[in-house]
């Protein structure tokens, strides 16, 4: 009985922790954001770089990052490689977080890079106990330029196992950014 009630309590923090997004202007722009990205995209893990631990990133500095390396978390079963693609939407000031593992897209979201809140998704899919969660810390945005660190979290019954340093990205920049923006950016 303690451990159905534990399941229950488990399932109610964890969506009352996802993350919605409570202005429902905002969700429905950023709806419409996530649903132009084309999730269908092949994607191969063999042609990123996988040899920096845990994870490596390749991004084109203007608005996308695919990040990729091998995931071992014991606890969990996993022991596999696996990617981040990170997509920049200036206009909306929105951030679409897809996580591949086994090229197969596992979880996407847009957020908005606003006071981003935790992504949490249950890992495997539909488990209750264990969850994966990407936090964003160092978020500054300016001048239509973002910049912005990404953790990854495991989880077992909201408490973290460990954490992966994903990396740090800038995005909104081109070849002349240093023209646009004010040295104290």
């Amino acid at each position: 009985m303690k451990i159905f009630l534990f399941a229950i309590l488990a399932i109610t923090l964890h969506q009352s922790f996802a993350g919605t997004i409570k202005d429902p202007v905002e969700a429905v722009e950023l709806q419409k954001v996530d649903s132009t990205l084309d999730l269908s995209e092949d994607v191969k893990l063999d042609s990123l770089p996988l040899d920096s631990l845990p994870f490596s990133c390749e991004c084109d500095n203007i608005s996308r990052c695919m990040c990729c390396g091998h995931l071992e978390i014991p606890r969990l079963k996993i022991d596999r490689e696996a990617c981040v693609r990170l997509s920049y939407n200036g206009d909306k000031t929105a951030l679409t977080t897809s996580f591949i593992m086994n090229d197969k897209v596992v979880f996407s979201k847009t957020i908005s890079v606003n006071n981003p809140p935790p992504m949490c998704f249950s890992y495997p899919p539909g488990n209750i106990i264990a969850d994966l969660c990407f936090k964003f810390y160092d978020v500054q945005v300016k001048l239509g330029k973002l910049h912005s660190c990404l953790n990854l979290s495991p989880r077992i019954m909201m408490k973290e196992l460990m954490t992966f340093k994903i990396g740090c990205f800038q995005f909104g920049g081109h070849e002349n950014m240093e023209e646009l923006i004010p040295e104290d950016m």
